[in-house]
């Protein structure tokens, strides 16, 4: 993913509320997010040339989401995927999420600048490997885009506040928090980060959805669980080509609620 935003117990019927895009070249093969065979138990898209996920869920009630770390130069050769990491701990043993952050931390050097949520009935967490780092998350509203949990660039700033006003409804439509993220406008050039790219650049990336020639919003995914411990997904396609919108839902009922 490329922006996730996040409520934690920020609303009396859903103790999690989850909407996040994926910014990716549109070239790069991906399949959608479907129930995996290998390993079992998984609900996430899967990247096809490095195998991991940017979002994923399974019926133990876990959820993991990670993002890259804006550095120049951009692309570092490491021996892993980012995307492994979601996967090993939706597929691990542990029902622990700070005991996998922990492990995370001891191989954080094997892959290029990311940061990974964990989220499950026991706990909600944060690390990064820019600096080497485990926060536990408590109640709020939080917004993560390329740099660290709640840097406040313009996008997450925005983000965090469509979904407080999200959260401010008495019984809210799931299906609007898809909406709110197709937002293409620009950040003023005084609001913008410096991150190395340039400031065109900087301006490109800027938007909440992003639509570059070869590169931009590929898929919105959001998530809710409810209080007896259901999980609906929805997703929403956005290649270039494409005829209308293409959404896929899931739901999952899981074993552990928050």
């Amino acid at each position: 993913m490329c922006l996730i935003l996040f409520g934690l117990d920020a609303h009396p019927k859903y103790p999690l509320v989850m909407v996040g895009n994926r910014d990716e070249f549109y070239e790069r093969p991906t399949q959608r997010m479907h129930h995996w065979e290998k390993p079992q138990g998984i609900l996430a898209g899967r990247d096809q040339k490095a195998g991991g996920t940017w979002l994923g869920l399974n019926t133990r009630g876990q959820v993991a989401a990670v993002t890259n770390y804006r550095e120049v130069p951009l692309e570092q050769q490491k021996p892993k995927s980012r995307g492994e990491l979601p996967i090993s701990f939706l597929n691990g043993n542990t029902h622990v999420p700070d005991a996998y952050m922990e492990q995370v931390l001891q191989e954080a050097e094997a892959f290029a600048p990311f940061n990974l949520l964990t989220l499950s009935n026991a706990g909600v967490y944060y690390t990064s490997n820019k600096p080497l780092q485990v926060k536990a998350l408590s109640s709020g509203i939080y917004g993560l885009s390329n740099h660290l949990l709640d840097t406040p660039w313009p996008k997450v700033r925005k983000g965090k506040s469509l979904l407080q006003d999200w959260l401010s409804q008495a019984d809210p439509e799931p299906m609007d928090l898809l909406e709110m993220m197709q937002d293409p406008s620009q950040a003023p050039d005084a609001q913008l980060p410096d991150t190395g790219v340039g400031l065109e650049m900087e301006r490109k990336l800027s938007p909440m959805f992003i639509a570059m020639e070869g590169y931009g919003t590929c898929l919105t995914t959001a998530l809710v669980m409810d209080r007896k411990g259901k999980l609906r997904v929805w997703e929403r396609s956005h290649y270039p080509g494409l005829k209308g919108k293409r959404d896929a839902q899931f739901e999952i009922q899981t074993e552990h609620p928050l």
